[in-house]
This record gives structure tokens, sequence and C-alpha cells, in this order.
């Protein structure tokens, strides 16, 4: 069953799939991996890059999308430039970050068809943590 929901915005009806919500929790699970490696200002260069990016797109420039993660069509490459290097930055020991940031690159900020839904996501999840060894005391 697909369910969505939907927008209205000013007289027209908007019907947004619920993998929508999924690209946009990996958005908010890209930040976090900067913000655990970086900080705020890791923060303030992400958003820098991906201007950056996207000023070179057609039609971004002055959209209000500029810090978007994608270029329309697929997740920008300083996503993945900047998730690789805020991982060389974290402690060895943080096994959690790796796996958000996979989970983020190969399951969320990816088209719609290739998008994982909620439930398979989540457990997904549940057993790649399950076989995470413990972290040493």
């Amino acid at each position: 069953m697909v369910v969505e929901h939907t927008a209205r915005n000013e007289d027209e009806v908007l019907t947004v799939p619920l993998r929508s919500d999924v690209w946009s929790l990996g958005a908010v699970f890209s930040e976090l991996i900067i913000w655990l490696a970086e900080g705020i200002d890791g923060i303030d260069n992400f958003e820098k890059r991906r201007k950056q990016e996207t000023s070179t797109l057609p039609g971004f420039r002055g959209s209000g999308f500029e810090t978007c993660f994608h270029n329309g069509v697929k997740r920008l490459n300083c996503v993945d430039e900047i998730h690789t290097e805020s991982l060389g930055l974290l402690i060895r020991l943080d096994n959690i970050t790796p796996l958000i940031k996979r989970l983020t690159e190969d399951y969320m900020l990816v088209h719609m068809e290739n998008r994982l839904d909620a439930k398979p996501l989540f457990q997904f999840f549940v057993n790649e943590i399950a076989k995470l060894p413990p972290i040493p005391n």
C-alpha cells in the first residue's frame, strides 16, 4: 500500500509520496554526521559547499533552494565528500556514525525508486545495529 500526504498550495493540491519524508530524514542525518564531527562551523561550511555546487546548476540560483541536498535528480557530490571528510574526524570507536552515513547515502538520499519506506528502513537499521561489536569499556 502506498500512502501519500497532501499539501495545499493556494488553489492546487500537491500530492507528496511518504518517501519524500525519508529523504528529509536523510538530510537531517546528513547534518547530524557533520555536526558530530565538526560542530556548528562544519554545518556552516556544509551549507556553503551545497550553495556553491548548486550555484552552477540551471534554475537554482535565486530559487530559495540553493542549499538543498540534490541537483534536481540526484544527491550533490559535496554531500558524499563532506560525509567522508567528517567520518575521518570522528573517534575510531564510533560504529554508529558510519552506519548512519551508509544508511543515509544508500537508502535515504537516493532517487525515489531506490529509497526505502520507513518500516524497511527501520528494520534495516535494527538489523545492522545488532551486528555491531560492543564498545569496549
